[in-house]
């Protein structure tokens, strides 16, 4: 069930624009600029995605790698407990309704650990493109079809890549995880990465693909590219600009876990598309650059042509400032010459006050918690151009009133300077909410998807946002369930590490994809789902069309049906008009096909279909009918042939037995009485063909004569009719 609820804000008024704005200006400093940036080419190679093997997920395949457990952990610590309220929190004092968020549109299981993961966290990522939406996890990639939810195809990452022998580094077959999916909406062309290395001595590579074209089902341009020749690259994130893809990642020391960098790459569109890789990369030292994130563009309209925009946050809880904030940087490539490559900030933006704390997030039904992934900017850095102005999305988990909770920002850029437009904690009562994603549509709604837990629910995938005209730093449309969870994690604390809430090329469908439990224990489930925020709510139900029955039998029929959107499948059927019987097929689809049983034969049946959308708009067919058919006779069998010969004194009667079908019936047995020179039975049963030989005793050497007459036939399901012998008995 989805439950949605609105959100007033019983706020003063004359809060709301130092809630929504608090800390929007940029400290007036003199911003670092560094110039140079290592440059590389690498070549790639092509591959069709139906040459890469699709196996039968089994549990622990060797096919299936992930990094080991390494303590990467934040390098600043935290030193001290603020003691300042937040004043953007939106929290107690809100009235509910539970019809205010918008229903999921479609809500479809994704990958899980027993049939496609190979550790915890499952790092669920996804995105979404024209036909298809695409999902990993470490370290599988799924694809489905984004109208019906169904998985199209799926393998691992070392399948996709190509196995042993391709490359001759790490990237063929020791995939270890931390994957990212993309979709550039710009050139129409998916982006796949995750990290690879093996053991210390040759250092860190990314496996990248891109397809050639908008169907993840067809060809592919596979690169491997090193990343660093002794450090680790841990937590990669990317994002889509106007010149290329972007990541980054956190460097660290193999042997000590140590934290020695940040390190940016900047891969070249359209060279990326037609088979090579034109890389730029600079490294970062500050501790402000910690798990730093490009931005990622959606919508119609491009980025501009300028430098691509990164942000990282800060804390006054590690001691090093008496502010929080939020850092932004601009890293601009020169294609031609990497000499004039500039990396400039950060430049720091003051927020609203938060809470920052290392506590996990409980669980209901047991002791053991869930980590937050604190401290860091979640993926991703969402971004629309709006024509008149530039927006970016970032959300991270705060502390309020001993519980974890989502702050959210808008930023807005002006003149190659971001700020802060408005900021907001969605803090609606005390059940944590942690592991968020942010994003925005074409119209200005906000939307953010995120994990939800405490010591009297288990965790479960939620959702909420916001119109335009809801007051700033509100998520003023609520929140919605995407699925609640029917279990707790054992075992582990690990969780996310990230989520992925993505913009569907039409720029007003999101997309959520994050994990959850069906069931306590340690395999992770992962759900996705779509919903759109839209201020005049769809209140246009599907169009039935083509409704029929087919494959109709004695206690069978089918009904079909077809509908203009995805909505559900209900028939009501029945001996009348009031039907009294239905069937439901679970799920949202255009091509409705519901399977009847138990019916009764040579009876004329009543139906009408139902379709509900994502919406709850219903819509129903008339009336329709069916008839049954007559239950078929039993086959009955009888013999068909009888050939007589002498073999060595004795008579030979091969008997071939049929059915009323027509079909040779085996495994009858056939008895026969002999006489004439001799006398006695025998018996036999039938082969494949229907056909039994049988033999009487020896008879005299001279003049002798063999009459063989079937007295009974048996079978486990078929009855003997004598009547309809062919031959009954014969001699010779």
């Amino acid at each position: 069930m989805i439950f949605k609820r609105i959100l007033i804000l019983l706020l003063v008024a004359a809060l709301i624009p130092t809630i929504a704005l608090a800390g929007s200006n940029v400290e007036k400093t003199a911003l670092k600029v560094k110039k140079g940036a290592d440059s590389l080419t690498v070549t790639g190679w092509s591959r069709e995605w139906k040459d890469v093997e699709k196996i039968t997920f089994k549990a622990n395949d060797n096919r299936r790698k992930m990094k080991p457990v390494m303590n990467m952990a934040n390098p600043r610590i935290l030193q001290k407990k603020s003691a300042a309220m937040d004043p953007a929190v939106q929290s107690e004092g809100l009235t509910r309704d539970a019809m205010a968020m918008s229903s999921s549109i479609i809500n479809f299981a994704g990958m899980n650990l027993n049939s496609n993961g190979a550790g915890w966290p499952p790092d669920t990522c996804g995105d979404v493109g024209q036909n298809y939406y695409i999902q990993t996890v470490n370290t599988s990639i799924g694809i489905y079809n984004k109208t019906t939810g169904a998985l199209v195809s799926a393998t691992t990452f070392d399948s996709f890549f190509g196995g042993s022998g391709i490359t001759g580094t790490p990237c063929d077959n020791d995939n270890n995880g931390d994957p990212i999916v993309l979709y550039d909406v710009y050139n129409s062309r998916w982006f796949i990465l995750d990290f690879a290395w093996t053991g210390t001595s040759n250092g860190s590579y990314y496996s990248i693909a891109v397809s050639k074209t908008s169907d993840p089902t067809g060809a592919w341009w596979m690169y491997c590219l090193h990343a660093d020749n002794t450090l680790m690259n841990d937590y990669p994130k990317c994002g889509v600009w106007s010149d290329g893809i972007y990541i980054t990642a956190n460097m660290f020391n193999f042997t000590n876990s140590a934290f020695q960098h940040v390190k940016i790459w900047g891969l070249k569109t359209p060279d990326l598309y037609n088979g090579t890789l034109t890389v730029q990369s600079l490294t970062d030292s500050s501790a402000q650059a910690w798990s730093i994130l490009p931005v990622n563009a959606k919508g119609s309209n491009a980025p501009p042509s300028t430098g691509c925009y990164m942000y990282a946050m800060d804390a006054d809880e590690y001691g090093g400032s008496s502010i929080d904030a939020i850092f932004a940087w601009k890293y601009t490539i020169d294609w031609n010459n990497s000499a004039n490559t500039t990396w400039t900030g950060p430049a720091t933006m003051p927020t609203a006050a938060f809470g920052l704390t290392a506590s996990r997030v409980p669980q209901q039904g047991t002791s053991n918690t869930l980590d937050t992934l604190y401290g860091r900017l979640m993926y991703p850095a969402n971004y629309v151009n709006y024509g008149t102005h530039e927006s970016v999305f970032v959300c991270h988990v705060a502390e309020y009133n001993s519980t974890r909770q989502m702050r959210w920002y808008e930023l807005r850029i002006n003149g190659g300077n971001s700020s802060i437009y408005q900021q907001g904690t969605f803090a609606p009562d005390s059940t944590h909410r942690w592991m968020g994603s942010v994003a925005g549509d074409k119209n200005g709604n906000i939307a953010m998807g995120y994990s939800a837990s405490s010591s009297a629910m288990y965790p479960a995938i939620r959702y909420a946002g916001r119109y335009p005209t809801d007051p700033l730093g509100t998520l003023g449309q609520g929140e919605a369930t995407l699925i609640q969870g029917n279990g707790y994690q054992t075992s582990y604390t690990r969780w996310g590490d990230y989520s992925h809430l993505s913009l569907d090329p039409d720029g007003e469908t999101f997309w959520y994809t994050t994990e959850y439990y069906a069931s306590s224990g340690t395999n992770w489930q992962t759900r996705i789902g779509s919903f759109k925020m839209t201020s005049t709510p769809d209140t246009t139900p599907p169009v039935i069309t083509n409704v029929g029955s087919s494959n109709v039998g004695d206690t069978t029929a089918d009904i079909t049906w077809t509908t203009n959107e995805a909505a559900t499948s209900v028939v009501h059927y029945g001996l009348t008009t009031s039907y009294g019987s239905t069937k439901t097929v679970a799920g949202y689809a255009t091509a409705h096909n519901v399977g009847l049983t138990g019916l009764t034969a040579l009876t004329t049946y009543h139906y009408k279909v139902v379709s509900v959308d994502g919406s709850s708009n219903s819509s129903q067919s008339g009336d329709f009918t069916f008839t049954t058919t007559d239950t078929p006779a039993t086959p009955e069998m009888f013999v068909q042939n009888i050939a007589m010969s002498i073999v060595s004194r004795k008579g030979r009667a091969v008997i071939t037995i049929k059915d009323t079908n027509g079909n040779f019936v085996s495994g009858a047995t056939v008895y026969v009485t002999w006489s004439g020179s001799v006398s006695g039975t025998s018996s036999g049963v039938t082969d494949s063909s229907g056909v039994v030989t049988l033999d009487s005793a020896r008879g005299p050497r001279k003049g002798a004569t063999f009459t063989a007459t079937v007295t009974n036939v048996t079978h486990a399901t078929l009855n003997y009719n004598a009547s309809l012998n062919v031959e009954t008995s014969d001699t010779i």
